[in-house]
């Protein structure tokens, strides 16, 4: 039995406008990177891991 082929979703409207905004933005500052974590948060979580 064949699978079905899913259509690929398109972004159009405003959800497109917003990305294109976002990509332009990035390719402006590509080494800009926004973290959802707290410095604390980080350094909680790296001395949890215990690298060697």
């Amino acid at each position: 039995m064949a699978l079905e082929i899913r259509p690929i979703p398109v972004l159009t409207g405003i959800d497109a406008e917003r990305f294109i905004e976002e990509a332009e933005a990035v390719e402006r500052n590509p080494h800009t990177i926004e973290l959802a974590l707290s410095q604390e948060d980080f350094e909680r979580m790296m001395s949890k891991a215990q690298l060697n």
